[in-house]
């Protein structure tokens, strides 16, 4: 079965942001959920750093001769920024063991990677990172 899932993200410093992705089987678990959604992040991430560095090379001359220093500062920077998608499913994972977010599907929480998610056509899933208090 060819599903999309919606995928929000609700924390307290971002924006609510919305993926969608594909799954073609009828259950899915914690760990795979994860795994689509960061992989669509760091895509994401990395993609705007390419048309950021496609606009910096688009200046005229005009420009470049009055800002070339502070576009080549910025080019080395951000081209090391790119992210990989291995080392921040990882790190999510580690988040998600250690309470840093929870998931919800259909609001139901899951706890562990391994839970099974039943697919169906109308998934809402949640993406709730928590915020720890300064000092307490």
């Amino acid at each position: 079965m060819e599903v999309t899932i919606k995928v929000h993200e609700k924390s307290i410093s971002k924006a609510n942001f919305e993926y969608k992705f594909i799954v073609t089987s009828d259950t899915i678990e914690v760990k795979e959920l994860i795994l689509e959604k960061v992989r669509q992040e760091v895509l994401s991430y990395n993609e705007n750093i390419v048309e950021s560095l496609k606009q910096i090379n688009m200046s005229n001359a005009f420009e470049t001769a009055l800002n070339d220093e502070a576009k080549t500062s910025l080019r080395n920077k951000r081209t090391l920024e790119f992210e990989d998608i291995e080392k921040q499913y990882y790190t999510a994972l580690d988040g998600f063991s250690k309470s840093k977010y929870f998931i919800f599907v259909n609001n139901k929480q899951y706890h562990h990677l391994d839970d099974k998610i039943e697919v169906t056509h109308s998934m809402n899933v949640l993406f709730m990172k928590i915020t720890p208090l300064v000092g307490g």
